[in-house]
C-alpha cells in the first residue's frame, strides 16, 4: 500500500505543477482532473500506514528505541525539506514528514492505550481542530503562501497545530486510527476493518448532513470545520472520508493477501520501499527545477502525463536495481542505519 501512495503522491505533485489548468481548462474537467485528485489519498495512506506500521512493529524487540531514534531523524529530514524548496515551504513549514515523524515519536506510549481509548483521542484531535480553526478564524481555503507564513500570531506553533499543511490537528486522528487498524490487521480481522470504514463513511455522511439544518454551516465556524468538503485546511467530515477510504483498502488487501490477486501489484513494491527518496527527489528536482525555469504550470495535460508516466518508470526500472544492494544510502537506508531493527542489525 505504501507503494500506491508514493505512486499517487508523484503523479498529484507533478500534476499539479506541470499543467497549465486555465489554457487547457477543456481537458483538465474532462477527466484529468479526476485522476489528479486520486493523488488527495496519498498523504492520507501514508499516514494511516504509519499507524498501523507502529503497532505491527511494537510487537519486535527495542521498537520504543527504534521508533523514538527514527522519529527524531525524520523530522531532521522534514526540516531539510524545508530548506531544500524555499518555492514551497519555509523553514517553519509543517508537512506530512514533520507529522509522521511527531507520531513516531508519540507512538510507544500510545501502544499502551486500548482501542476504544485511541477511539476517543481520534476524537479528541478531531475535537481540538474544530476549536483551534475557530478561535484562530482559519480561512475556508488555506493556500500556500498561508501554510508557509510562520509570521503571523503564534508563529511555527500555529503552522504546526492548526494551519501548516499536515497540522497535528486534525490529521493525527488518522495515525490513531491507523494504529487501532494495525490491531486488526496483526489478527487479520478484516471483518472489523470493513465495520470501520462504513461506521466512518457515516460519519462523514452525518457531518455533511449539518448544510441542510445549520443555516450557513458550510461557510460559518465553528460548522464549516465539521462538516465543509475542505482539504486545506481538513474538516472533520472530509478526515473522516478519507480515514474511510483507507480501512476500505486495508480490508481489501487484507483479504487478497496469500492469494496471487497481489500479484497484479507487485510493480508497486520498489515504489513504497523507496517512498521517503522518491518523496525529495521528485519534490527537489521538480518543484525547485520548474520554478527556476520558469516552466510552473506551462504544460498540456497530455503533455504532463507522459512525463509522470516516464518518470515513474525510470524510477521503477532504477529501484528495482537499487533492490541488489538493499537501496544502499537511501533516505530509508540512513533511517535504519540510524535505527536499526533486530531483523535489519
Amino acid at each position: 500500500m505504501r507503494g500506491l501512495a508514493a505512486v499517487l503522491m508523484v503523479q498529484q505533485h507533478l500534476g499539479i505543477w506541470l499543467v497549465n489548468s486555465h489554457r487547457y481548462a477543456a481537458q483538465v474537467r474532462a477527466g484529468f482532473m479526476y485522476v489528479n485528485m486520486a493523488g488527495g489519498l496519498a498523504a492520507p495512506l501514508f499516514i494511516v500506514l504509519a499507524g498501523v506500521g507502529s503497532e505491527l512493529a511494537g510487537q519486535r524487540a527495542r521498537s520504543t528505541t527504534i521508533s523514538l531514534r527514527r522519529g527524531a531523524v525524520l523530522l531532521g529530514f522534514a526540516l531539510l525539506l524545508n530548506l531544500l524548496v524555499p518555492s514551497w515551504f519555509s523553514w517553519a513549514s509543517f508537512y506530512v514528514l514533520h507529522l509522521l515523524g511527531v507520531w513516531l515519536l508519540l507512538a510507544p506510549t500510545l501502544r499502551r492505550c486500548s482501542a476504544a481509548h485511541l477511539w476517543l483521542l481520534a476524537l479528541l484531535a478531531l475535537t481540538v481542530a474544530v476549536v483551534g480553526q475557530t478561535w484562530l478564524s482559519t480561512p475556508m481555503k488555506l493556500n500556500n503562501a498561508m501554510m508557509r507564513n510562520w509570521q503571523r500570531p503564534f508563529g511555527p506553533a500555529r503552522l504546526m497545530a492548526f494551519e501548516g499543511q499536515f497540522p497535528l490537528f486534525p490529521w493525527l486522528a488518522l495515525a490513531l486510527g491507523g494504529a487501532w487498524a494495525g490491531r486488526l490487521v496483526g489478527k487479520r480481522d478484516v471483518r472489523s476493518l470493513w465495520l470501520g470504514a462504513v461506521g466512518c463513511a457515516l460519519g462523514a455522511v452525518a457531518l455533511r448532513g449539518l448544510v441542510l439544518v445549520v443555516d450557513n454551516a458550510a461557510y460559518d465556524l465553528p460548522w464549516r470545520a465539521l462538516c465543509r468538503t475542505s482539504f486545506f485546511p481538513l474538516s472533520s467530515m472530509f478526515a473522516l472520508m478519507l480515514f474511510s477510504l483507507c480501512l476500505l483498502l486495508l480490508a481489501l488487501v487484507v483479504t487478497a493477501e496469500g492469494t496471487s490477486r497481489l500479484n497484479w501489484f507487485r510493480w508497486l513494491v520498489p515504489f513504497g520501499r523507496t517512498s521517503l527518496s522518491l518523496l525529495f527527489i521528485h519534490v527537489v528536482c521538480f518543484r525547485e527545477g520548474l520554478t527556476a525555469l520558469g516552466w510552473m504550470g506551462t504544460q498540456s495535460p497530455l503533455l504532463a502525463g507522459a512525463i509522470i508516466v516516464m518518470f515513474l518508470v525510470v524510477w521503477y526500472r532504477i529501484s528495482a536495481r537499487w533492490a541488489v544492494v538493499d537501496y544502499r544510502y537511501g533516505l530509508e537506508w540512513w533511517l535504519r542505519q540510524v535505527a536499526p531493527s533486530q531483523r535489519n542489525a
